[in-house]
């Protein structure tokens, strides 16, 4: 995966574009050993982009969002390795697309397990919804060329098939 690094921050998140961030978990204890510390992302976030900025999880799990100033919304519907739950998707993007208009200084930052393919199928979803690809194949190849060194991004056919139904509905 790309990462960040940037003075003393060496994180799991990438700009898919200046206002949309993909990133892994933000963890604690001993999963920090191979996911992003919780610490480490807030203290970036707080820094650079002060509280102009939206976290939204949609892994199984949940974290302080204490240390993002409330600023996290949990989605734990949607299990790893599987399709979204349609619904859900088209309710994500749709605050994604609220947030970001409501302020043009504002930043989402997506995040699942591995910031991979549920944080892939909603941001290339939202890319879709807002215009910025009109082709589902073209917005795949996007993600995984900025998300990834080798781009593999969105590899669950499952998970894609779910984002051209999103497109085609």
């Amino acid at each position: 995966k790309n990462r960040l690094i940037q003075g003393k921050y060496n994180l799991d998140l990438t700009y898919i574009t200046p206002r949309l961030i993909a990133m892994g978990f933000p963890s604690s204890g001993i999963h920090t050993i191979y996911r992003n510390n919780i610490t480490d992302v807030a203290n970036y976030l707080n820094e650079n982009i002060d509280k102009n900025y939206l976290l939204i999880n949609v892994s199984e799990n949940t974290y302080d969002s204490g240390k993002f100033n409330g600023n996290v919304l949990h989605f734990n519907q949607w299990l790893d390795h599987h399709s979204p739950p349609l619904h859900l998707l088209f309710e994500l993007v749709e605050k994604i697309y609220a947030f970001l208009f409501s302020n043009q200084s504002n930043i989402v930052v997506v995040n699942c397990n591995a910031g991979k393919g549920r944080t892939g199928s909603l941001i290339c979803s939202f890319l879709l919804y807002s215009g910025c690809f009109s082709i589902t194949q073209d917005v795949f190849d996007y993600y995984s060329l900025k998300r990834f060194k080798k781009g593999h991004g969105l590899t669950h056919a499952s998970q894609r098939r779910y984002v051209e139904y999103f497109f085609n509905i």
